[in-house]
């Protein structure tokens, strides 16, 4: 398996960067006690707190994983999002 070192993810051999976090995964992890290690919760963080602005169609996806890659995309570029199955 596979890991990211940012979000702590883990994903199987064949992925080689992570979906969400947009970094090269890794064969094992540091320790949680190590603070570059920690993952980046701000993003999610932020999502309730914009949870009353308009709601709009982007995209839709054929799958989960493909949704939630394109969540990952526009969380990352500040476009505060919601995967609905």
């Amino acid at each position: 398996m596979r890991f990211c070192p940012k979000c702590r993810d883990e994903f199987q051999d064949w992925v080689k960067t992570c979906p969400d976090c947009h970094v090269a995964l890794v064969a094992e992890l540091r320790p949680e006690s190590d603070p570059t290690s920690r993952p980046d919760r701000t993003r999610r963080a932020s999502k309730s707190a914009k949870a009353k602005e308009p709601l709009a169609l982007v995209a839709s996806a054929s799958n989960e994983p493909e949704a939630n890659m394109w969540a990952g995309i526009l969380e990352d570029n500040g476009i505060h999002c919601m995967v609905k199955t």
